[in-house]
């Protein structure tokens, strides 16, 4: 085991190395679903570290609630506070749990089959599982989820714990540990519901009263629209999968009846999955999906470890468009630029120069770095990250584009507007000249402007 947690170690350390990098033209990374997701987690650990985001506001939607699992971020934002910079502040914790994620999947399967063997390939299953066609809807969990989506990393971790409790019997403990779920990961506290609802009251009235308190205050009224759909996208979607479905079915009737008994809940959970879709993007079905493949993981792992041999070259025939996914972070494959030099500048200076509290009109790219990098407020964000939390933000969007051409109307207590490259680029009809004659200029630092509204 000492190799094994060695090697853990290690593979973690190199691939986390390449997740988030400052080089001599700026912030990169090679993880490749990294670029969308964590300028969301920076713009949300930027607001708690340089912006004192209290009482809670999503900081890309200003006057909403902060509809987003974010105790990850706060936990980013404690070490920024700390003296780490922002890529560390979020790169130390992602290896940190990982390996601590590798190590509860591995106890996990060696706690209900009592076959280390039966451990290691469950492990080696599910973190490097991803499809076997091109441009395949079933990613590779390292690089789609564990990586990117940062509260996966906790979530995950405690559903662990409460299926360990489960199996256990201790059904109390588990329905706590269940109810600590919704502020780090939604769709976590939805699996665990759904599964310790089999075991009765004794685990749904824990769950329901540390949970429901938490959903009321973060997701509560906010007027989310379309989550909860009926849709049968992902029955085409297995046949990508390829040889690793018939091992999956093998390994559940091949398991003793009492892991049958465990595993049924998660197929059931799978089933659900199949059929109705919790989110308006339909791809987030895959973070309950993983709790399933998760545990048919071991299932899988047990019936290969019987004939070990055998059963290592199948898993390896399994794994290997996995291995190869999550070794092109190492290898660079593909390289993204965060944000480059003038940017960061201009969020330094930002950040000095603009009160915590302020509010900002600025273009709604994902990757905007004065949201990403100082925090502050922003009228409207992201349109595909509004969407996803249910957010109407049409009539805003008009708004911020009738000002953007000088015709000012609503601007949802804003106190600055920011041109740059970003907003010339959305609107290249920008009445630029308008705003220089009409406001005055707080900062500019190379191609990026500030104006004070107020």
């Amino acid at each position: 085991m000492l190799i094994i947690s060695i090697l853990a170690v290690i593979g973690w350390s190199l691939i986390w190395s390449k997740v988030l990098v400052q080089e001599a033209d700026g912030w990169f990374s090679s993880c490749p679903n990294c670029w969308g997701d964590w300028m969301a987690h920076l713009t949300y650990t930027s607001s708690f570290a340089f912006a004192h985001n209290w009482p809670l506001q999503l900081p890309v939607f200003v006057g909403h609630k902060f509809t987003y699992p974010f105790v990850i971020d706060l936990i980013s934002a404690g070490l920024v506070k700390l003296g780490l910079n922002l890529p560390t502040s979020l790169v130390w914790p992602g290896l940190i749990l990982s390996l601590v994620l590798t190590y509860l999947i591995y106890l996990l399967a060696k706690t209900l089959t009592g076959n280390r063997l039966a451990a290691i390939f469950t492990t080696l299953l599910f973190l490097f599982n991803n499809g076997w066609v091109k441009d395949t809807r079933w990613l590779n969990f390292i690089t789609s989820q564990i990586i990117p989506q940062r509260g996966q990393l906790l979530g995950l971790s405690l559903s662990i714990i409460v299926y360990l409790l489960l199996w256990r019997k201790k059904i109390v403990p588990a329905g706590i540990v269940a109810g600590l779920l919704p502020l780090m990961h939604a769709h976590s506290y939805l699996v665990t519901m759904m599964i310790g609802g089999w075991y009765g009251w004794k685990f749904i009235l824990p769950a329901l009263v540390l949970g429901l308190p938490q959903i009321a205050y973060v997701y509560g009224f906010s007027g989310g629209k379309g989550f909860i759909h009926w849709d049968m996208g992902w029955l085409k979607v297995w046949w990508q999968l390829g040889p690793i479905i018939p091992v999956l079915i093998w390994g559940l009737f091949k398991a003793p009846k009492k892991l049958k008994r465990f595993f049924w809940p998660f197929w059931l959970v799978f089933l659900i999955g199949n059929f109705f879709r919790f989110q308006p993007y339909d791809w987030d079905n895959t973070k309950l999906f993983l709790h399933w493949y998760l545990i048919a993981s071991i299932g899988a792992g047990l019936a290969l470890s019987k004939r070990p041999l055998i059963g290592l070259a199948i898993l390896l025939i399994l794994i290997f468009p996995g291995v190869r996914a999550v070794a092109k972070i190492y290898q660079e494959t593909n390289k993204y630029q965060f944000f480059n030099n003038q940017q960061l500048a201009a969020a330094e200076k930002a950040r000095q120069i603009l009160p915590a509290k302020a509010v900002v009109i600025t273009a709604s790219n994902h990757n905007h770095w004065l949201a990403a990098l100082t925090g502050r407020q922003i009228v409207m964000g992201y349109p595909g990250w509004l969407w996803s939390y249910g957010i109407d933000y049409s009539q805003r969007q008009n708004d911020i584009d009738k000002i953007y051409q000088g015709n000012f109307g609503e601007t949802y207590g804003a106190d600055y507007l920011v041109i740059g490259p970003d907003e010339r680029q959305q609107w290249p009809n920008l009445n630029e000249a308008y705003f220089k004659a009409n406001f005055p200029l707080v900062l500019e630092t190379g191609e990026y402007q500030v104006f004070k509204l107020k």
